[in-house]
C-alpha cells in the first residue's frame, strides 16, 4: 500500500493529482518531500537597431531623400541583378509557343495566326521596323541621363549622387519585373505574326517576350520618380511639372515607338506605363524626406526657407 501511495504522490508530481483517499499520513510522506524552486526568468529587452545614413545628417547637402546603408545598397544591388537578366538572356531558348505550332518548313513564310489577338492589338500583328526600335534605344538613353544632369544642376554634385540612387532604383525594379512577366508569360511579339521580320527574329527566343514593356516602364519609371524627386524640394514651383511634362513626353515617344517597331503590341505598353508610374512613385514614397521648403510670410514680404534634420 505504501509503493501504491508513493506512485500517487510521484504521479501528482507530473500535474495528475492524487484523491484524498490515497493520501498518505505526513509521517509517510515525509521521505517523498521535494523542493521546488523557480527562478522567474530574465525580461529580454530588445532594442531598436537604428540604420546608418550613407550620408550623415549633419552634414549632409539638400537633398530630397535620406539613404541608408543597410537598406538602399541591399535594394539596388538586388534590382540590378533581376534588371540586368535581360541583358543576360541569350538566343539559345525556345521561340514563341506560336512559332512553334508552325511546321519549320512553313516558318519562313507563315506568321502566327493574327485571329489569336484582342482587337486592341490585332491591328500592329507582323509590324516589323528596326529604325523605330532604335529610336525607341535613344530615347531611351536620354531619359536614363537626364536625372543626373537636372539633379546636378539643382543640387550639386553629391545631392545628385544620393538622390539619383532612387531614381534609378525605381527604373530597375520596374525593368525587373519586366523581365520576370515576360518569361513567364511567353507572349510573342507583333513581328511574330508576319513575314516581314528575318526568320532568325521570329524564331529567336526574343519573339516571345513581349508582355509587359520594359523600355515603357523603364521610360515611365525615370519620369515620374524623376518628378517626385524635385517635387520634395521645389514643392511650390514649376521645375516639377515642367520636368514631369517633359518627361512624360518622351517616355510616351518611347512606348509609341516600341509599337511602331513591332516589338510590342498596344496592351504591352499599357502595362508597362501603369508599372512604371507605379514604381516611380511607391520607391520615392518610401524614402524619408530629409529636406523641407517652408514658405514665411509677414508684413515685410515673403520668403522660402529650407529646413529639415541635417
Amino acid at each position: 500500500m505504501l509503493r501504491l501511495r508513493k506512485l500517487c504522490a510521484t504521479l501528482g508530481l507530473f500535474g495528475l493529482g492524487t484523491s484524498s483517499a490515497w493520501a498518505a499520513p505526513a509521517t509517510e510522506q515525509s521521505d517523498l518531500k521535494i523542493e521546488q524552486t523557480t527562478t522567474p526568468a530574465e525580461p529580454v529587452e530588445l532594442t531598436e537597431q537604428a540604420a546608418t545614413p550613407i550620408l550623415p545628417k549633419a552634414t549632409a547637402p539638400r537633398r530630397a531623400y535620406q539613404l541608408y546603408w543597410e537598406i538602399d545598397l541591399p535594394v539596388l544591388g538586388v534590382a540590378a541583378v533581376l534588371g540586368g537578366g535581360r541583358l543576360a538572356h541569350t538566343e539559345s531558348g525556345a521561340p514563341a509557343y506560336c512559332v512553334q505550332q508552325i511546321p519549320e518548313a512553313e516558318r519562313a513564310t507563315t506568321g502566327c495566326d493574327p485571329d489569336d489577338l484582342n482587337a486592341l492589338d490585332r491591328g500592329v500583328a507582323g509590324r516589323w521596323s528596326p529604325s523605330w526600335s532604335t529610336a525607341s534605344d535613344y530615347v531611351l538613353y536620354g531619359l536614363a541621363a537626364a536625372p543626373i544632369v537636372v539633379l546636378w544642376i539643382d543640387e550639386g554634385f553629391v545631392g545628385m549622387l544620393n538622390d539619383v540612387i532612387v531614381v534609378y532604383q525605381s527604373t530597375l525594379i520596374a525593368a525587373s519585373l519586366s523581365g520576370i512577366s515576360s518569361v513567364a508569360s511567353g507572349r510573342g511579339r507583333p513581328y511574330v505574326y508576319g513575314t516581314e521580320a528575318p526568320l532568325s527574329a521570329r524564331e529567336g527566343a526574343e519573339g516571345g517576350l513581349a508582355y509587359f514593356s520594359g523600355h515603357s516602364s523603364m521610360a515611365f519609371a525615370l519620369s515620374t520618380s524623376t518628378f517626385w524627386t524635385l517635387q520634395r524640394t521645389h514643392p511650390n514651383d514649376a521645375l516639377p511639372w515642367i520636368a514631369l511634362g517633359v518627361g512624360t513626353t518622351a517616355a510616351a515617344t518611347v512606348a509609341v515607338a516600341r509599337v511602331e517597331a513591332g516589338r510590342h503590341f498596344p496592351s504591352d505598353v499599357i502595362a508597362g506605363t501603369i508599372v512604371g508610374v507605379g514604381i516611380g512613385t511607391l520607391i520615392p514614397m518610401l524614402h524619408g524626406v530629409p529636406v523641407q521648403v517652408i514658405p514665411e510670410t509677414s508684413s515685410d514680404g515673403a520668403l522660402l526657407s529650407v529646413a529639415g534634420a541635417f
